[in-house]
């Protein structure tokens, strides 16, 4: 697109189906790449996005050196768009879960931290690189869990603080909080973080009645076992055709349109 000038006025792309066809009319010149992220967002506004998409994608942009990233943290939306009666099914090339890092690619964030703090800061922020890019180089790991964890202004507090309220179907926020407020505490069995969660939701002069609904809303933790975590490594990636095997990728055909979606949880690219 270079010495070509782009018409950037928003009066003409009154809708997203001028937009898609913008896209188009660029990758006539050379490939283009396009990312769309928090898609669940477009897809919520009165303009339909996805059937605009559909539509241009079906009969202008195939054959089309154009690549189409879609983005979303809502991951159970997203999947939604490839399911057998979403309105992208069969389009897309290549899809993935971003999951955390693991403890040796957190650790690869911390390259100046000895594996004994590296695991500190695994423990403590997890595999998001978000949070792991908050720590500096150098920098006291106290200091930093302080001023970024603790502290009610810190940037991972205010993310992890909003977490619960931002997911979908949860309607007492508070209850949940006891919840990992009691297994922060120590609390590693259910009977335990039952009682600790009612207590500390609800005080003791109602902690009995409190119990009854805490106890059914954490039925995934198994009665009188303690909590183990887990950690899986890389992502995962779902072939289009959905027969197994390696999906085609945009690399591996230039000529063509290609539609991705990755899901994410507050990813970001390490710092360089």
């Amino acid at each position: 697109m270079v010495g070509k000038t782009v018409d950037t006025d928003p009066a003409n792309y009154p809708s997203w189906r001028t937009i898609f066809r913008l896209f188009a009319d660029l990758a006539n010149d050379e490939p283009l790449v396009i990312v769309l992220d928090e898609f669940q967002y477009l897809m919520a506004k009165e303009d339909d996005v996805v059937s605009h998409l559909v539509a241009v994608w079906d009969r202008e942009l195939r054959g089309r050196p154009l690549m189409l990233v879609l983005c979303g943290s809502e991951v159970a939306t997203m999947e939604r768009l490839e399911a057998g009666d979403g309105p992208l099914y069969g389009r897309w090339n290549w899809a993935a879960r971003l999951r955390p890092f693991d403890y040796l690619d957190a650790a690869a964030m911390v390259p100046d931290r000895e594996p004994r703090e590296a695991a500190l800061v695994y423990g403590i922020f997890g595999g998001t690189p978000r949070f792991l890019a908050t720590i500096q180089p150098g920098e006291s790991l106290a200091e930093r869990v302080i001023e970024s964890v603790l502290s009610p202004r810190g940037e991972v507090h205010l993310q992890l603080d909003r977490i619960i309220e931002q997911e979908k179907g949860i309607r007492e926020p508070a209850e949940y909080r006891a919840l990992l407020a009691a297994i922060a505490g120590g609390k590693t069995v259910l009977e335990e973080i039952v009682q600790a969660a009612a207590h500390g939701r609800c005080g003791a002069s109602e902690s009995n009645r409190c119990s009854t609904t805490t106890w059914e809303r954490s039925s995934s933790v198994s009665a009188g076992k303690p909590i183990s975590a887990t950690t899986r490594r890389g992502g995962s990636l779902a072939p289009s055709n959905g027969r197994g095997g390696k999906g085609r990728t945009a690399t591996s055909d230039r000529s063509r349109s290609t539609l991705w979606r990755v899901s994410m949880m507050a990813a970001c690219s390490p710092p360089k």
